[in-house]
Parts: structure tokens; C-alpha cells; sequence
């Protein structure tokens, strides 16, 4: 796949040039590599639901709202001061 770690390489053949013909292979297989790209990302509007662990390589969640309900995150101090 062409899009890995926040990071999208277009396929080979890309970007075409002016007086290129341009063949179904190349369109259908880049336009599949875009298609894949943006399904698997985490929007930032929270339309796309999470499906899978997400590593955090040792970085922090922050700006996280405090934990209301059974099934909610808690913040650091929450844990502490109940």
C-alpha cells in the first residue's frame, strides 16, 4: 500500500506527463491506492471508528476531557483524587 505511517507515495507512474498516455492499469491501480489511503485513516472529526490498537510509541494522549460515565477514559488526576 502506498500510504503507511502517515506518509502517501504515489505509484509508480506517477505523476504523469504531458503526452503520456495514460493506460486503465495505471489510473485504476493508483486511484485504488488513494481509495485505501483514505479508508484507513483517523479523522479527526470522529466519523471513522477506531479498529485496531493504536501504538503509541512512548508519545502521550493529551487534552483528554475527564471521564463522566462507566466505559469513559480518565485523566491522570481523576484516578487519584477519587
Amino acid at each position: 500500500m502506498s500510504f503507511s505511517s502517515g506518509t502517501f507515495t504515489l505509484v509508480a507512474g506517477n505523476p504523469v506527463t504531458t503526452g503520456t498516455v495514460i493506460s486503465s492499469t495505471w489510473a485504476n491501480n493508483t486511484l485504488s491506492d488513494i481509495a485505501t489511503g483514505l479508508s484507513t485513516c483517523v479523522l479527526k472529526d470522529g466519523t471513522q471508528t477506531i479498529t485496531a490498537n493504536l501504538p503509541m510509541s512512548a508519545f502521550k494522549l493529551t487534552g483528554l476531557g475527564a471521564g463522566a460515565a462507566v466505559g469513559d477514559s480518565l485523566r491522570y488526576e481523576q484516578v487519584f483524587t477519587t
